[in-house]
């Protein structure tokens, strides 16, 4: 019996061949820059993972690459396990240009959402030292050197998605019936 989404391997090729290109691309690049941070873990983060934009170590497209960075193992592994499961089935049913469209449209407005939070606390932080208040101004330096990473936001988004796409399901009535 063929299931909903192994359109893409035909019945052969296992586990890896049914999952759709979109998601399986997301997958390997994730991978691939998770090796590439335990090689070189200072470049990779100062280079792809987000900063705040008052920060020395902002790049414009970190806004992009930090959704690629993950900050060990456990947050890479929950985050692909999360994407495998409920991305190939949310690609498989609105396609993988428009599922593409939808995981950066939710990543890029997950950083806008974080910049906008940083934002409001700096500027709480930037009143507070303007008052004298003792160690504000250590905050204000916290947020601009802290690092952002991980795909949560566009994760998150797919979990929406998947509710709304199919909302009288629960995770454990997915399995067939007898």
């Amino acid at each position: 019996m063929s299931y909903y989404y192994d359109n893409y391997g035909g019945g052969r090729g296992g586990f890896l061949a049914s999952i759709p290109p979109a998601t399986k691309n997301i997958v390997a690049i994730n991978i691939l820059l998770f090796i590439a941070t335990l090689i070189n873990q200072q470049f990779m983060v100062e280079t792809f993972a987000m900063f705040y934009p008052a920060s020395p170590l902002f790049r414009p497209w970190q806004i992009l690459t930090h959704m690629f960075m993950h900050g060990g193992f456990w947050h890479i592994f929950f985050n692909m396990y999360t994407l495998i499961m409920f991305g190939m089935v949310v690609e498989n049913y609105i396609g993988s240009k428009k599922f593409l469209m939808f995981y950066f449209i939710c990543g890029l407005g997950a950083a806008g959402l974080h910049l906008g939070v940083e934002f409001l606390q700096m500027q709480s932080f930037m009143d507070s030292a303007a008052l004298g208040h003792p160690g504000a101004l250590q905050n204000i330096s916290t947020i601009k050197l802290t690092p952002t990473v991980g795909a949560s936001g566009a994760i998150y988004g797919l979990l929406i998605a998947y509710a709304m796409i199919f909302p009288p399901l629960s995770i454990l009535s997915v399995a067939p019936v007898a």
